[in-house]
């Protein structure tokens, strides 16, 4: 599963703090925001990460570099205008939902990857153990046609080189390419919480409801550690009733501009995402946000989406006391044995 990290804010709120530089490089506890989300995600298996970015992107490049210091391979969408929460993963859609894919070992990323197609060098026969065929079993085909339209992972195995991408002639089209999920999250938020449990849940709910379009990862904000900075309230069918495996059921509104008191779960940034999600969201250069344009707009259309209540926290560092409270929770959490729960 592929991920797009959000990076492109302006971080005006947070600028007395930091003295203007993004806040996804922001240090929590000595490591900058942004290293400890790319980190989170690798301890999940998310080995690819795609980070939109506007406002001084060189920094935030520079700081990162190609993802591999923190286990990762980073690609980078640069955005002018910012396009929105929705908008940036609609510019990576092809990115995003599908897979690269193999044409007779040649690895064919989709247009506008910001990395090039990729050729993954075969491992050579005479250097893998020779088992016996079992009796019965056909004879292998040709070498010429190994792999040929098999979807795998870039990097799956062998030394990567870098070659020209397949004619435009072997690659399928989009409608006849499986699309996957992917996972988005914001950047500038401070997560630890389970992804392994999280998209488990997604993958089972859309087995059982073909309707089901996206899993929000939710808090709750009388029972989690948090730093007073909340984002938009969602309410669910199962809002204050008790979960079973942090399943919080089928969304039924989500209330951006609440009050901090309002009641609700709390949106907790983080999402995983079908592709037919990104379908009704307008091309760049118009801006679209997910809790403000098009969640609401697929729950009218007669879309599902459901809750996943986190067992760890999502920090908002959006002030400069909320920065400071992030600070605290994190440090306390570093400092002594963990916990899994993420309440209080």
């Amino acid at each position: 599963m592929r991920c797009l990290v959000l990076a492109a804010g302006m971080s005006t709120r947070l600028a007395s703090i930091t003295g203007g530089a993004p806040k996804p490089l922001a240090p929590i506890n000595g490591v900058p925001v942004l290293k400890r989300n790319l980190r989170w995600l690798r301890r999940y298996g998310i080995a690819h990460t795609f980070i939109n970015l506007h406002y001084r992107a060189d920094e935030i490049k520079a700081a990162i570099g190609n993802g591999s210091a923190d286990g990762v391979r980073v690609s980078w969408s640069e955005e002018n205008p910012i396009l929105g929460t929705a908008g940036a993963a609609k510019k990576l859609e092809r990115e995003l939902t599908h897979p690269a894919q193999l044409f007779g070992g040649a690895i064919a990323t989709p247009e506008g990857d910001a990395s090039p197609a990729t050729r993954i060098a075969p491992p050579d026969p005479k250097q893998a153990p020779q088992l016996p065929a079992a009796p019965g079993t056909p004879p292998a085909p040709p070498a010429s046609t190994l792999g040929a339209g098999v979807s795998l992972p870039p990097f799956a195995y062998g030394e990567a080189v870098t070659s020209p991408p397949p004619a435009a002639s072997e690659i399928p089209a989009p409608s006849l390419v499986a699309r996957t999920p992917f996972l988005l999250v914001y950047g500038d938020n401070v997560f630890d919480f389970d992804l392994s449990k999280f998209i488990a849940q997604h993958v089972v709910a859309k087995q059982a409801d073909p309707a089901m379009l996206g899993t929000i990862a939710l808090f709750d904000p009388n029972k989690h550690r948090h730093t007073g900075i909340a984002g938009g309230r969602v309410r669910t069918e199962l809002t204050g009733a008790p979960l079973f495996f942090g399943d919080a059921g089928r969304i039924t509104q989500f209330i951006e501009g609440a009050a901090p008191d309002a009641p609700g779960y709390v949106n907790a940034a983080a999402y995983v995402l079908e592709a037919e999600a990104l379908e009704g969201i307008p091309p760049p250069p118009q801006a679209t946000d997910w809790a403000r344009d098009v969640f609401p707009k697929l729950l009218a259309a007669g879309k599902h989406l459901r809750g996943h209540l986190i067992d760890g926290y999502c920090l908002g560092i959006d002030t400069p006391e909320s920065y400071q409270r992030a600070q605290e929770i994190v440090t306390a959490s570093e400092t002594k044995p963990r916990v899994v729960s993420g309440y209080s």
